[in-house]
């Protein structure tokens, strides 16, 4: 369980200070898969790098990357394991959302 309590001060310079509060987090994370891959993460279009997406023992997949609001930025096929994106739109632009999503799919799967 975590305590936290709030201080604050207005442009006047008055301060206050809430109540104690709690919480707690889930004691049970959820396992991840460990033949997925996703690298550098976080990933940011400025490093001058390609994200890499790795599926081990999968040949043949689909990485589908979104910007924030469902918007579909770019679609990818990968014949081997491996599948770079080099932060491009499907246009070739530079990608400038500061935050995406990619989903990873099997060959058939959208």
């Amino acid at each position: 369980m975590y305590h936290f309590r709030v201080y604050s001060r207005d442009s006047d310079g008055n301060e206050s200070t809430s109540g104690d509060y709690t919480f707690t987090t889930l004691t049970d994370f959820p396992s991840t898969d460990p033949s997925l891959y996703a690298y550098p993460n976080p990933y940011n279009t400025s490093y001058g790098l390609p994200m890499n997406f790795r599926l081990n023992g999968l040949t043949g997949f689909y990485v589908y990357v979104y910007a924030p609001n469902g918007r579909l930025i770019r679609a990818m096929e990968s014949t081997t394991e491996t599948l770079s994106w080099d932060g491009k739109d499907s246009e070739g632009a530079r990608v400038t959302e500061n935050v995406c999503y990619a989903k990873l799919a099997r060959a058939g799967e959208k």
